[in-house]
């Protein structure tokens, strides 16, 4: 009953106050700023670092470009002194005061080009934007495989796409790379030789040399264990965290990262759950010997950073990240296969929505953690 209330009072403050809003501000705010290019970029934290490569190269190709941002990735925007605005998503589908705050400044610029630069664009507001924008030219990405279905394709002039070969087309998607890059280099007619690899690693090393190095980062080895998650479903549960923990050695420093309180025990570990920025848990991942995480933000952001990796990893999106060839050595994904892979957490045996873990990481043994953790330390001598 009280989903039915939520969703009718959802839908009269959409139809009623929202649109009302969008209609009023596109006939009545004139334009008074031109600006040459626009990107949207509505997606998370996790998408964005996959993206980085790519900023550093939009940023030196379009210097005064500017970005419409999902307030979760802004800090990354900021850092490089992108010029930018930044947006609450849910405030923004949803209140209609900031929907009329944020809309009024953006309707007073006017782009020659506006690019939906997301190639999934699954965060429909970044297409919301797009429309409502006045632009000469409007640019998105036309299919990604996770919805391949997209209906807003309409509201582009220019719609780059993915050519498929045979293999891809039997799959649900493919890795979210092929699509960064494609849109990149159809979008800028730039083609990159690239070393994959290198490509991230050297990217990343910039942004860690403007991230601050706070006291726990300088000079002392540690690991970082990340218990928190995007989406409830993908957090591995608590007692199993614990045998992973219990067989780690007692002398080694282990810092907990994450946004909710996880309680978990070891000599040496210190939790600091809810008790960093952002960029301080991205100094800290980014300067760690180890990382240990839910597929989540950090965690990629730590193997794509050169940093050895355990990424406990479920079926939903298998494949669109991880695993990932060009890092398989330094992150090893550890997951129960089963037949439902690429289900795009559409689960069939849990209800997801109620925060329930899926059995294809519920069903993961803390014992393959162990067996991962130990074959990074072979490789990188992580615990000498």
């Amino acid at each position: 009953m009280e989903f039915i209330i939520k969703s009718i009072v959802k839908k009269v403050d959409r139809y009623f106050l929202i649109k009302p809003i969008d209609l009023f501000l596109t006939h009545f705010c004139n334009s008074s700023q031109y600006i040459t290019k626009g990107f949207i970029r509505m997606d998370v934290l996790g998408d964005n670092f996959v993206f980085f490569p790519f900023l550093l190269k939009y940023k030196e190709l379009y210097p005064n470009a500017f970005w419409i941002v999902n307030r979760s990735i802004y800090i990354l925007y900021k850092l490089l002194n992108i010029k930018c605005i930044s947006i609450h998503l849910w405030k923004f589908r949803w209140n209609p005061i900031y929907r009329f705050q944020i809309l009024r400044k953006l309707l007073f610029m006017e782009f020659d080009f506006l690019i939906n630069i997301v190639p999934h664009r699954a965060q429909l507001e970044g297409d919301e934007i797009l429309k409502l924008l006045r632009a000469k030219e409007k640019i998105c990405y036309g299919n990604d495989f996770i919805l391949w279905r997209n209906q807003n394709n309409k509201i582009c002039s220019t719609v780059i796409s993915y050519d498929y070969n045979y293999q891809e087309r039997k799959l649900s998607y493919i890795h979210i790379f092929k699509h960064e890059r494609n849109f990149f280099e159809k979008l800028t007619g730039i083609r990159l030789a690239i070393n994959v690899r290198e490509f991230y690693i050297n990217s990343l090393n910039k942004l860690k040399e403007i991230l601050p190095l706070i006291n726990i980062s300088k000079g002392k080895k540690y690991i970082v264990i990340i218990t928190d998650a995007g989406s409830p479903f993908r957090k591995y549960k608590t007692e199993n965290w614990q045998v992973v923990l219990n067989n780690l050695p007692k002398n080694l420093k282990i810092i907990q990262l994450g946004l909710n309180k996880f309680p978990l025990q070891h000599p040496n570990l210190i939790d600091l759950t809810g008790k960093t920025s952002l960029e301080e848990a991205m100094s800290i991942v980014i300067n760690a010997s180890l990382v240990i995480g839910n597929e989540t933000g950090l965690t990629h952001l730590a193997y794509l950073s050169g940093i050895p990796t355990v990424c406990i990893l479920g079926g939903g999106h298998f494949g669109r990240f991880l695993p990932w060839p060009e890092f398989e050595d330094v992150v090893k994904c550890v997951y129960k296969p089963m037949d439902c892979f690429q289900c795009g957490w559409k689960c069939k045996y849990v209800n997801l929505q109620k925060g329930e873990v899926p059995p294809c990481i519920l069903q993961i043994p803390p014992e393959s953690i162990l067996e991962a953790v130990e074959e990074l330390n072979e490789e990188y001598k992580i615990f000498v």
